[in-house]
């Protein structure tokens, strides 16, 4: 969770989320999370 405030928007503004495995950031590892192996909350059921 951010802060409510001025801290918590300067946090958002440095915030990337990219779509995919390209991304500019070669020095960093991605890290892929599947959700629904963490948790049986997190299945979509319809």
């Amino acid at each position: 969770m951010l802060p409510g405030g001025v801290l918590g928007r300067k946090q958002l503004t440095k915030l990337k989320i990219y779509v995919g495995s390209n991304h500019p950031h070669t020095a960093q590892n991605l890290k892929i999370i599947e959700l629904g192996k963490l948790n049986n909350k997190n299945i979509v059921r319809s």
